[in-house]
């Protein structure tokens, strides 16, 4: 099944020259796309500097709300049988070192309450450093500069950055007090 998943990936990809050509092809159903989202990782697209990445925290958010320290992926549950269909939910993942591989999510996008598969709209970070290096499925390397995620939770957001396939995504962390490392000494 995956071969078949990467050899559909690559044929979007490849056959057809990027997003906006692709997505008039397909409907503007979210079904549609959702699906299409689970075999090319679909994320927003680094590459681009943020618009508002700082979100407060709220100490009252609910259950479907709360993040993790490190990274949370998050999107709208579009289940209709759940009781937050149509809300905005963030999935918890922590201190994992990849996001993407293998042209999909390699960690869990479901919804905290019915457990539904769920479209990755934005990756969010709190309470730490943290670096974003990708390859996207056209083979581009992609890298953002240490960002840090202390008193806001800072959202790289596909609705401000428009949306981009991956390949591989990995971040880099350091403690939320630990200076940022010289990139020349690397």
């Amino acid at each position: 099944m995956k071969i078949v998943s990467y050899l559909v990936c690559f044929y979007f990809v490849f056959s057809l020259p990027g997003w906006s050509m692709w997505k008039s092809l397909l409907s503007d159903d979210d079904e549609t796309l959702a699906s299409f989202a689970k075999i090319c990782a679909i994320g927003p697209d680094i590459e681009k500097d943020d618009i508002n990445p700082h979100v407060e925290y709220s100490s009252n958010a609910p259950s479907h709300c709360r993040v993790t320290i490190g990274a949370n992926l998050s999107g709208y549950c579009s289940n209709p049988g759940c009781k937050i269909n149509g809300k905005y939910v963030y999935m918890q993942v922590g201190k994992e070192e990849y996001l993407v591989r293998n042209f999909q999510y390699c960690v869990p996008h479901k919804c905290p309450e019915c457990k539904a598969d769920v479209e990755v709209r934005d990756w969010g970070f709190s309470r730490c450093a943290f670096k974003v290096l990708g390859r996207k499925t056209q083979g581009t390397k992609v890298e953002r500069p240490w960002r840090r995620a202390d008193d806001h939770y800072y959202k790289i957001s596909m609705d401000d950055l428009g949306p981009a396939e991956y390949e591989t995504v990995k971040v880099l962390y350091l403690g939320p007090k630990d200076t940022f490392p010289n990139e020349d000494d690397l």
